[in-house]
This record gives C-alpha cells, sequence and structure tokens, in this order.
C-alpha cells in the first residue's frame, strides 16, 4: 500500500520513488499502451492461471475491516478492491490513466479538470461517474480523520463537471499535490458509502470498488479474492489471491522460504541465504535501484541549537562519518551515499558540483574545519571554544536493532576526532516524538518521498512542514529554515513549465549540498522477493516498470495484469 502523506504518520517511510513529471504542460492526456486502459478484446483475455499467495501479513490474525480510510484495515484491502485517478508509475517516470482519462490545468494553476473514463462500473455493475468522486473527498473533508494524506490541507473545493469530468480547485498553485488527490486517493461508490451513518468508523465489511478483484471469503486467518467480473481493465490472468495471516515475520519468512508463497512483501534479513538458496531457479530476490529520494537512512541534527546551527560545525561532523562502514551494518543490501544529495536529486546538477559536495570520509578535514570554529584536540579529546570537552547525543530506538547499529559506527567515527558521544536510546514512540519537538541533538531517520524529488525538499526543508522548539513538526524537525530554499520549492509547485521546475530542483539540490541540513548516510535499494514457479512477466532490476512490492499500491494491481501463467 502506497506510503501515507499527513502530519499524524511517523516520516520513517521507505517507499522508493522517482523522478517523475507531474506536470508536461497545460494539457496531458495518458496513454494506455500495456496498462489497465486497454482494448475491449485484451480486457476479455482468458484467464488461465492458478490461484496466488501473496505474503504480506505478519501482523496477526485478521479484523474484517476493508475500509481504506481508517487504521486497522486490512492489508492489501484498496490494492485489488479500490483504485485511483491516476497512476504515478515512479519506475517508469510517466504517469499512466486508470479511472481518469486526462487532465489538465486551468490559467493561474490553480484548479485542474480531470476527465474520468466513461466504461468504469463497480464491482455491483452499477457504472462509476463525478458523484462518486466528489462524494470521495467530500467524505474526507467532512471526516478529517479520513483525510490520511492531508489533502484539505491543500484543496479549497472539488465540484463534478457533468457526469464524467471534476474540478479540483487549490488554496493556491500546488502542481505537485496532484498526486495525492489523484494518484493516493481510492475512490468510492456513493450509492453505498452515503447511507453509512459514520465511515470513519465504518468497517466495510463487504467492499464494492471498481478494482480487478472482489472479496471472496474470509477468515482471521485468510482472506481471499477472486476476479471482478465487471472490471473494466484488462483483467489479470492470475484468477484467484490468497492472503493468509502470519504472527511474525519469521514465520511468514518460513512460509516463503518453504514455497508456500508466491509474492513476498515482508522483510527477509539475509534473502540470498534464507530464501533464494532454497530453490535458486524459481526463487527470486532482486535489488531493484534506490531510484526514489525517499529510500535512504540519514543523520538528522538539530539545526536551530549550538552547535548544529553552524554549517561549518555540520560540514565537519560530515567528513568524520564513514558511510560506507554505516552501509555495511544498515542491512544486508544498504550501500553508502555518495554524496551529501539524494538520489536522484544528483541529476540535477554538474557532475562537478556533485563531486565537490561529496563529503568524503576525512576526520583531517572534520578536525582543520572544527579548528576554524575555536576547537582543539587535547590529547583525544576535542576542547570547544568554551574550554569544555564536546559531547553528544544520539536519539534512536532501541527496538531498531539496524539503527542502533548505525548510531554505534557514528559514535566510533566521532570518537576518533575527540568527540564523545551517547547513545539515548529510548521506546520508538518516545523517539519520535521527540524528534517532533526538536528535543534532541542528533538522531537517525528515513526519508520521505513522493511521486518526485520535490516532495523530498518539500518535507525535509520547508518551512511549511517544520514548527518553532517545543511544537510538533510534521517532517521538517531538524528545523531548516532558509528563505532561497522555501522560494525554490515553491516557485517549482507553482509551474508547469518543465524548464522552470528543473531550475528550481536545481536550486533547492545545491542550497541542501551546500548547508547540509541533515547527512544522507545509506542508500537502500529496494529487494523484493517472488517466484517463477506459476507465473513470469515480474519487473526486474533491467525493466522496473512498476514498483516492486506486493503491498504498494496500485503498484501490485499494475504487476498482476503483466503476469503470465507458466504452463
Amino acid at each position: 500500500m502506497a506510503s501515507n502523506h499527513s502530519s499524524k504518520i511517523s516520516r520513517i517511510i521507505l517507499a522508493s520513488g522517482a523522478t517523475l513529471a507531474l506536470a508536461a504542460g497545460a494539457t496531458l492526456t495518458l496513454t494506455a499502451a500495456g496498462n489497465a486502459g486497454q482494448s475491449t478484446s485484451h480486457r476479455n483475455a482468458t484467464v488461465s492461471g492458478a490461484p496466488m499467495t501473496i505474503i504480506a501479513n505478519a501482523n496477526g490474525a485478521y479484523t474484517r475491516n476493508f475500509n481504506p480510510f481508517i487504521s486497522g484495515s486490512i492489508t492489501n484491502d484498496q490494492d485489488f478492491v479500490y483504485e485511483p485517478l491516476l497512476y504515478y508509475d515512479a519506475p517508469a517516470s510517466k504517469v499512466i490513466p486508470w479511472l481518469a482519462s486526462s487532465y489538465h490545468w486551468l490559467p493561474g494553476n490553480k484548479s485542474v479538470i480531470i476527465d474520468l473514463r466513461h466504461n468504469v462500473k463497480w464491482s455491483n455493475g452499477k457504472p462509476l461517474t463525478s458523484a462518486d468522486v466528489t462524494f470521495t473527498f467530500a467524505m474526507l473533508k467532512k471526516y478529517p480523520s479520513m483525510d490520511l494524506q492531508g489533502q484539505w490541507q491543500y484543496l479549497k473545493s472539488v465540484t463534478a463537471k457533468g457526469t464524467y469530468a471534476v474540478e479540483f480547485t487549490f488554496d493556491k498553485p500546488e502542481i505537485p499535490f496532484l498526486y495525492f488527490v489523484a494518484g493516493e486517493t481510492p475512490i468510492v461508490p456513493k450509492a453505498i458509502w452515503s447511507h453509512v451513518k459514520n465511515p470513519s468508523t465504518w468497517a466495510d465489511p463487504n467492499p464494492v470498488g471498481s478494482g480487478p478483484y472482489v472479496l471472496n471469503s474470509f477468515t482471521s486467518q485468510l482472506v481471499t479474492y477472486k476476479l471482478n467480473p465487471h472490471y473494466w481493465g484488462k483483467k489479470p490472468s492470475v484468477p484467484e489471491l490468497l492472503l493468509p495471516a502470519y504472527t511474525s515475520n519469521t514465520s511468514a519468512d518460513l512460509a516463503l522460504a518453504s514455497g508456500q508463497g508466491d509474492w513476498g512483501a515482508v522483510y527477509i534479513p539475509n534473502p540470498q541465504k534464507d530464501f533464494v538458496d532454497k530453490n535458486p531457479k524459481h526463487f527470486v530476490a532482486a535489488n531493484f535501484p534506490a531510484r526514489g529520494q525517499s529510500n535512504f537512512y540519514a543523520l538528522y541534527p538539530n539545526d536551530a541549537i549550538a552547535p548544529f546551527n553552524n554549517v561549518t560545525f555540520r560540514r565537519a561532523l560530515y567528513y568524520a562519518i564513514d558511510r560506507k562502514e554505516v552501509g555495511a551494518v544498515a542491512t544486508d543490501s544498504g550501500v553508502a551515499s555518495p554524496t551529501s544529495l539524494l538520489v536522484p536529486a544528483t541529476d540535477y546538477l554538474p557532475k562537478a558540483t556533485v563531486s565537490k559536495w561529496s563529503y568524503g570520509y576525512s576526520p583531517k578535514t572534520a578536525l582543520k574545519l572544527l579548528g576554524t570554529l575555536g576547537y582543539h584536540l587535547k590529547g583525544s579529546t576535542l576542547v570547544a571554544p568554551n574550554g569544555k570537552p564536546e559531547t553528544l547525543s544520539i536519539t534512536v530506538p532501541s527496538a531498531f536493532t539496524n539503527w542502533v547499529a548505525i548510531a554505534d559506527v557514528v559514535k566510533e567515527n566521532l570518537a576518533k576526532i575527540g568527540i564523545n558521544v551517547t547513545l539515548n536510546l529510548l521506546s520508538p514512540a518516545d523517539v519520535f516524538n521527540d524528534q517532533a519537538l526538536g528535543k534532541y541533538q542528533l538522531t537517525i531517520n528515513g526519508g520521505t518521498g513522493g511521486a518526485s524529488s520535490w516532495f523530498q525538499f518539500y518535507y525535509d526543508y520547508s518551512s511549511d512542514t517544520s514548527a518553532p522548539l517545543g511544537k510538533s513538526a510534521p517532517f521538517n524537525f531538524e528545523r531548516f529554515n532558509d528563505p532561497a530554499m522555501n522560494q525554490a520549492i515553491y516557485g517549482y509547485a507553482a509551474t508547469t513549465n518543465r524548464a522552470q521546475q528543473h531550475a528550481d530542483i536545481s536550486k533547492a539540490a545545491l542550497i541542501s549540498a551546500e548547508d547540509l541540513p541533515i547527512f544522507p548516510l545509506t542508500i537502500m535499494p529496494n529487494t523484493e522477493e517472488y517466484t517463477t514457479l506459476q507465473y513470469t512477466g515480474w519487473p526486474t532490476p533491467k525493466n522496473p516498470y512498476a514498483m516492486m512490492s506486493a503491498d504498494f499500491w496500485p503498484d501490485d494491481i499494475y504487476v498482476l495484469q503483466h503476469l503470465k501463467p507458466v504452463h
């Protein structure tokens, strides 16, 4: 399931994205080659495959809750039953039509018209129209707890323009946020949901959607789906989906490794040994390129307090950290971040600029920079300008063992330049609370991304996503505040001009490298597991036509539409 955008969620979001143009011009008509919008002959293709088992739930028994807008709903509930207006295919850097056929921005870039397909039916055979779309968004406005993407922070109104068109108006030019409106919101049928007394607490026990599958059976240990006979798009060759429940990653991993599953969405510490080697011919654990700006770990200094409010001090610390050593302990597939820039922000600057701000491991350079600030070594201890030994702390969740391992490496690295570091080990909830309030010196977290690299800059560096010390910051908890960065971020959001967007992102990328608000440490490739015993046609690192994860929506539908049964 796609990651949520909301101030209510923590920023440990490690889903990958890619550089994707959110608006290519005044009007964009979306092509349908090879996707959900194929011809009638393709849509009626014969289904001849075997049932597929997806191992995606390691959280215990199911509760019959298919409401895609509330917590506690079943894994993959919206993935196969409900659909978005547009599909932002990040790996392929393109927008694919889904319930919508086209869209265009009106003059001023505050309003966008989304045209709907005319042939879409709900799984009960009723037509899907603009009334369903406007109802969905009106419901999210009426019940803010259901607005998981935080869309009504930016939307001003949603209005039907006839039976098959909808106008979305934002409070200001917000080009990138069309991603959340069109790409991250499942559309639900008005005829059913309008009769629900309180949809924010409704479990939606018998979901009716527009997706390729419908609920077939339910128990607390197994949920199954079968093909939707009224599906408007290309019908998958997989006739039935089985999603068993497991009590832990360990039991789920064992099931996958023993051949009980076809597609996994659970963490396997050593996928080669614990999965691939069990059946090298048919078991695959593919490392997909870390194209997404969100797929990283970083050290976050508190830029609002001394000494981290000094850019020279921040640069010195970054030089003192051996990112290769960090990458080796982060996970089995982690690699060191080659520069201070986040993939794909490196694409926006000349190679010479990227190289200049690479901050290669150099304790000597770190000490030289610290010397310009009045620091000096006394024996093996770094003495601050006030004459006291420099001591720092890293706040990290004790339960996240790989984060603790990263913190240990940083501690050892900084000890080499005379800084004594202590680890402040807390519960995850306490860590995220302290991060939000700015009650830390250094901390570790993962990145927050979206459909393009713009989201990385908006979340991590925009003043809109920060807050004063002691107030809860939804994303920019390092509290970086720079007018030039804000200008670049908001300039990008206000235009559909690709050249201007490129210039704004380039400016933001350079500021992030020079001022170093956070310290990128590792780039994390996406390791995904599947088998070729029953199906072929999976995404590969050489052909990543979609996000591979079995719980990333709606990529999982798109993958299922591409699979071919093994005979």
